[in-house]
This record gives structure tokens, C-alpha cells and sequence, in this order.
């Protein structure tokens, strides 16, 4: 899967995706870097037991987000 420059930006600056990325980061980055082991425990704490670990942590970042977004009432993230 291939991500141009100009999708990357357009999804950067969506609303809805600044809002919920500003409600996951917090939870899952430890010194500004992406940790896998607490995405995974903030999946779990939502019902979500599925895993990529085969994939790259980019892509297990965005697998799980976008399971996390199904799930988590959009009043907590949403501003």
C-alpha cells in the first residue's frame, strides 16, 4: 500500500482525525514514539483482541485506530 505526500496531508489535517489522534496519542506514545505494547492494552481495554503484528507499527497504529474509532463513543475524542 502506497501513501502519496498530498494523501498523507489531507488526512493530517481532517478535523475528525486531529481530534481522535489527539485522544489516542496520549495513550499510546511514550516519549513521542509510538509504543506498541500500550496500543495494544488501550485495544484491549476497549474490546479489541485482534493483532498485526505482522505488520509494520504505521500500520498496526492505523489497523488499531481504526478499530478503536468503531468503538469508542465519539463524545470522548470528539471536540
Amino acid at each position: 500500500m502506497e501513501i502519496t505526500r498530498e494523501q498523507r496531508k489531507h488526512w493530517a489535517e481532517d478535523p475528525d482525525n486531529i481530534n481522535f489522534n489527539n485522544w489516542l496519542n496520549p495513550q499510546v506514545r511514550v516519549n513521542d514514539r509510538l509504543c506498541l505494547e500500550t496500543l495494544y492494552e488501550t485495544a484491549k481495554k476497549w474490546g479489541i483482541d485482534k493483532e498485526y503484528r505482522h505488520l509494520n507499527n504505521g500500520q498496526q497504529r492505523m489497523n488499531v485506530g481504526k478499530a478503536l474509532r468503531k468503538v469508542v463513543p465519539r463524545h470522548l475524542w470528539e471536540k
